[in-house]
């Protein structure tokens, strides 16, 4: 198994990029993200305006773009499939999975739909991912802001 350290700032980036772009794309704006909380426990957080109502297909939606972030990232990196799964499983995304048991949804449906989403806007998840790792925290603004710039990165 290939070497890594579970808590990379920017393996955690990419993961909590993944969060932050699904919850623009789904029209929610959030306050900040980061990847130095102040929680004991946490590598990495996006925080909300204020708690709202959103469907559980939006929910599981948001919770399963981190895992596939950075899965993609990780593959990106030379890990093969195996040790991408026991990255996941094993690095702290079991929170994220949990919130994925939708009634009337197959296990794995929506890691699939976001890998689809995310692959789609995996330039402007890489971008954030940089940014933040680079910076550590970003606010919702930022993130629009460079999700505004289009899949190449320019001005849309």
């Amino acid at each position: 198994m290939t070497d890594l350290d579970l808590d990379d700032p920017r393996t955690v980036a990419y993961h909590e990029a993944g969060h932050a772009v699904a919850y623009l794309l789904h029209r929610l704006p959030f306050r900040y993200v980061t990847v130095r909380p102040r929680t004991a426990g946490l590598t990495g957080h996006v925080m909300i305006w204020r708690p709202r109502r959103m469907s559980a297909y939006t929910y599981a939606s948001v919770a399963a773009a981190g895992p596939v972030a950075e899965a993609r990232h990780l593959q990106e990196l030379g890990l093969d499939e195996d040790e991408v799964t026991a990255r996941i499983i094993f690095g702290g995304c079991a929170a994220d999975f949990d919130q994925q048991d939708v009634p009337g949804y197959p296990v794995g449906w929506f890691e699939r739909v976001m890998t689809d989403v995310l692959t789609e806007h995996w330039p402007v998840v890489e971008r954030v991912a940089e940014a933040l790792a680079e910076q550590g925290t970003l606010s919702g603004r930022q993130v629009q802001q460079l999700m505004d710039r289009g899949p190449a990165g320019g001005h849309r």
